[in-house]
């Protein structure tokens, strides 16, 4: 947790906010996130409005890659 925070004081305040977003869409997507339904829609506990499981997706990806540029969040996203 300390390597957490180390890194998040290093981060501008906008990638802050992706890594930590990254880390609540993960939670939700423990469940799975539907990100071939457009129709179901997703809230975040920290940010307003609602958002589709693709949205969610490619946000925790780029959060993840924030965080740590080398780690594979398994999202497929990497050579996109």
């Amino acid at each position: 947790m300390k390597k957490f925070v180390a890194c998040l004081l290093l981060l501008s305040a906008q990638a802050r906010s992706y890594v930590l977003f990254g880390r609540e869409i993960a939670r939700l997507g423990e469940t799975g996130l539907e990100i071939n339904n457009p129709l179901k829609r997703y809230s975040l506990t920290n940010l307003d409005g609602d958002f589709s499981g693709l949205q969610l997706f490619c946000n925790m990806h780029v959060g993840m890659a924030l965080f740590d540029p080398k780690v594979d969040c398994g999202s497929g996203l990497q050579r996109e």
